[in-house]
């Protein structure tokens, strides 16, 4: 699911841009987006899938984290650049862009799509990938797929009739999927072959979660969900500790003035859930020490707490959002300088 990231990233069709639009679309790709956007749409993602990651930008924007990072990206736009982007995309990307939700089979490259939900220029898209030399359009039933290459990687997506999403992925299996779950061809009913019989039926999220993903409650801007990291091929070693997890549940959002987030990994039974806390906190404190230098870093590291709950380990995390205000101010701070010193160094 690593190189899904890089089709957010659709701004680098464009020259270089300023050091404001890399952190603000930065921030967008890593699921920290000031924009609209909605919950999570069960009936828009195939059932059976592994991995759900979906960011409600609606309610972060609603955050006082979310309003200052838009605020940030506005206040550093002296040149227009936004302006530029929005003419040469055909939607502005901190308006139009609402969203995110990204699902996958697996961890191994071509196993999942991204789905960006906005109000978008179907016209202006095209021709934007007709730049490409290496772009082409087929069909898929009544639809147009888009190809093109990118970082010599064949892309697919697909846009829809009204403009209201793209899907995007680096299989065109796992995007025709796609479009059969988003345009609802494959319902409950089935659909009929070429010769007649019955296809078996394209079933959402909603109806089939055979790998028991840990569903979102509502509230939070960002949420993940996953299962059967057991059988997942390509995991890190860093991220070895969920194969002993059954599920994992990751959830974001703000209450009250602070930023409270949760991570949750269900194990098979109370042991194996004592056994992976003791692997967690012994991460934790390797992350204390090499943060004792960083102030901030260090704040951040002590508001995580964990616990475990029968066969559930929790980490959780709680800070005033103000405070994080603060952090986030220094680290713009420190970003601007250390390219301005860059940029002296080069002359």
């Amino acid at each position: 699911m690593n190189r899904l990231i890089n089709p957010l990233s659709f701004w680098r069709v464009l020259p270089r841009v300023p050091l404001f639009l890399s952190l603000g679309f930065g921030l967008l790709s890593a699921a920290t987006v000031a924009v609209l956007a909605a919950p999570l749409e069960l009936d828009h993602v195939p059932g059976g899938v592994k991995m759900v990651v979906h960011i409600d930008a609606e309610a972060f924007r609603a955050t006082a984290l979310g309003t200052f990072l838009l605020e940030q990206v506005l206040k550093l736009d002296k040149d227009g650049e936004i302006q530029k982007m929005t003419a040469k995309l055909g939607f502005n990307p901190l308006q139009d862009f609402t969203g995110i939700t990204m699902f996958a089979d697996g961890i191994e490259p071509g196993n999942g799509v991204v789905l960006m939900h906005g109000a978008f220029d179907e016209q202006k898209l095209i021709q934007l990938a007709l730049e490409n030399d290496r772009y082409e359009s087929f069909a898929h039933k009544t639809h147009t797929v888009h190809s093109w290459v990118e970082d010599r990687k064949k892309m697919y997506s697909f846009i829809h009739p009204e403009g209201k999403m793209i899907a995007m992925t680096d299989d065109k299996k796992q995007l025709f999927r796609a479009i059969d779950t988003l345009q609802g061809q494959q319902g409950q009913q089935g659909r009929q072959g070429e010769q007649g019989a019955a296809e078996p039926a394209n079933l959402t999220l909603a109806d089939d979660n055979a790998a028991s993903i840990p569903l979102p409650k509502g509230g939070e801007f960002l949420f993940a969900g996953g299962a059967g990291f057991d059988k997942m091929r390509g995991l890190k070693a860093q991220a070895a500790i969920l194969k002993q997890a059954r599920s994992a549940l990751v959830t974001v959002r703000e209450a009250e003035g602070a930023i409270d987030g949760s991570v949750s990994l269900l194990a098979n039974d109370a042991d194996t859930a004592e056994l992976m806390l003791e692997v967690v906190d012994t991460l934790m404190v390797f992350a204390r020490t090499g943060a004792k230098t960083d102030k901030d870093a260090a704040a951040f590291m002590d508001a995580l707490k964990t616990s475990v709950d029968g066969s559930t380990v929790q980490l959780k995390f709680h800070h005033d959002s103000e405070t994080m205000i603060d952090m986030m101010k220094r680290r713009i701070t420190a970003e601007l300088e250390k390219t301005e010193k860059a940029k002296q160094d080069g002359e």
